[in-house]
């Protein structure tokens, strides 16, 4: 478990993650946190998931919610996420995506003049 930057998401870290398996009880998935991602996209779907696009710099993820209990966010957000890496395979392209399990308002703040989540900074 730890806090990552979005761009470290991606193939490579399924492939590592892939080499944990088999979880379960006695071995849970890896969870991770990232911080101040900004939600570019937040839809709720027929069976009460919801689906998002969550970017922090550059880089830009897809996430899934089964059932959330949180609220969902407004597009413009800014979230802390709490959430797991899965890869999966959906009309024959390969996705790395992300399982949302907890969301909540950033905790940090962007610093003055800069809309980016690479320049954050704690509030004190």
């Amino acid at each position: 478990d730890g806090i990552l930057k979005l761009e470290s998401v991606g193939s490579r870290l399924a492939d590592l993650l892939d080499r944990l398996e088999p979880t379960g009880a006695g071995n849970p998935r890896p969870t991770f946190v990232s911080r101040g991602l900004l939600v570019s996209s937040a839809q709720q779907t027929a069976g009460g998931h919801l689906r998002m696009e969550l970017v922090q710099g550059t880089a830009i993820q897809r996430g899934i919610a089964f059932r959330p209990e949180f609220q969902i966010p407004a597009r413009g957000t800014r979230v802390d996420v709490l959430y797991e890496v899965e890869r999966s395979v959906w009309n024959g392209e390969e996705r790395v995506e992300l399982i949302v399990r907890q969301m909540r308002p950033t905790t940090l703040t962007v610093a003055p003049g800069s809309s980016d989540s690479r320049s954050v900074t704690h509030p004190l």
